[in-house]
């Protein structure tokens, strides 16, 4: 599994979130908006966090300069400002206010994410990284993944030697 296959599986994730929240916006009191922005916030910082290292270090690396990963970091600390806000609002309607832009951020920064970024990582960095962040993440998010492909195959070519010599014997 490559870093990107979990990051875009968390996307999915944090788009069923933000449709539970939305779906109940209109009618929330001040108390209800805080508690959904709180539970959004652990999710989405938690993602946020990732991608920045390693994800977007790796990017750094390999694209000096900045570039998308420059802007991405932005919209992750626009988000997190945005949640901030509905924390300390005094009513209802702030809250709300703080807590759509939020998500209407998060929407825009994953599908910039989805349709160019992801894409040019998965060109840039090598299969071996990818694997080694999604390791990372894993042992992170308490994930227990199958072998590497790059463990399989030294697994594979560890036990090709040991039937080779067996036969020699």
């Amino acid at each position: 599994m490559r870093i990107t296959d979990a990051l875009y599986g968390e996307h999915g994730s944090l788009y069923m979130l933000m449709n539970a929240i939305e779906a109940r916006l209109a009618g929330a009191d001040l108390a209800m908006l805080q508690t959904s922005a709180a539970l959004f916030e652990t999710a989405i910082l938690a993602h946020a966090h990732f991608e920045n290292d390693p994800f977007f270090a790796a990017l750094d690396r390999v694209m000096p300069g900045g570039g998308p990963v420059t802007a991405m970091r932005a919209e992750h600390e626009e988000i997190e400002g945005e949640l901030a806000k509905v924390a300390t609002s005094r009513d209802a309607g702030a809250a709300r206010a703080h807590l759509e832009a939020a998500i209407a951020e998060a929407r825009s920064h994953f599908q910039k994410e989805e349709v160019v970024l992801f894409p040019m990582a998965e060109q840039l960095l090598g299969s071996d990284t990818l694997e080694e962040m999604a390791a990372a993440w894993a042992q992170n998010r308490g994930v227990a993944l199958p072998a590497g492909r790059r463990i399989a195959r030294a697994a594979g070519a560890a036990m090709n030697e040991m039937a080779a010599a067996s036969r020699q014997r």
